[in-house]
């Protein structure tokens, strides 16, 4: 879309949809029905948000990524609903922003292909995301809330690749792409007395670079590779 067909209306329309979508990080429960409420709004927005010059920083930062392009992968419903689920269970007690997050972060993984090719593997790998291990199951409003947000996500994304996907979503979240890694913003990695945490875990998290906080989570990517070939010939 050209800059030249956004009349003025619009853009205050869309700064509208981001400042709500801002606000909303109150940090209480959300109900499905809530949730997709409030993503169906964000992601209206977002495509004439980020066409905005000047409001768009985050887009620009991060569009050049070492997230490869690939061709386009045809994401069936069942993988919406896979990132739905995982959307809900993981960050249903965040605002819009820290859902995004976490769906960012799902497709971000099958980009890199280091955690399965296909939705469904990525987000039930083993010792990733905890929900999965003692799945719970939905019924009544909460799997119909899950569902629609379901086709929420197909609606806004449908035909893309998963680096497209995540491309968009980090011109919202402002996490760059190669956000790969997120935990419990309160469980401390360096504090030897962090016991809701391994050590194994605590390992990965200080050699990786912390980015922000969203709501509940703190958010991580690796150092860059030559950074780690360098750490790696210091230790040998």
């Amino acid at each position: 879309m050209g800059m030249d067909r956004i009349d003025s209306k619009s853009v205050r329309g869309a700064k509208e949809v981001w400042s709500d979508f801002l606000k909303d990080e109150s940090g209480k429960e959300m109900s499905p029905d809530t949730m997709v409420k409030a993503l169906r709004a964000a992601l209206a927005g977002m495509a004439l948000y980020t066409a905005i010059p000047g409001d768009a920083a985050a887009a620009e930062k991060h569009r050049h990524s070492h997230i490869e392009h690939r061709e386009e992968q045809g994401f069936s419903k069942k993988d919406f609903e896979s990132v739905a689920k995982n959307v809900f269970f993981e960050a249903s007690l965040e605002g819009p922003m820290g859902q995004l997050a976490v769906a960012q972060v799902t497709f971000a993984r099958l980009a890199s292909r280091r955690w399965g090719s296909t939705i469904h593997e990525v987000v039930y790998a083993k010792h990733q995301f905890s929900w999965t291990t003692h799945e719970k199951k939905l019924t009544g409003a909460t799997l119909a809330g899950v569902e629609t947000l379901a086709d929420v996500f197909a609606s806004r994304f449908k035909g893309k690749s998963a680096e497209q996907i995540v491309a968009q979503l980090s011109a919202i979240t402002g996490l760059p792409p190669e956000t790969l890694f997120y935990k419990r913003a309160d469980w401390r990695e360096d504090d030897p007395n962090e016991t809701r945490m391994t050590e194994r875990t605590k390992q990965v998290f200080q050699s990786l670079i912390w980015l922000r906080n969203i709501g509940n989570h703190a958010f991580y990517m690796e150092p860059p590779k030559e950074a780690r070939l360098e750490k790696r010939t210091v230790r040998n």
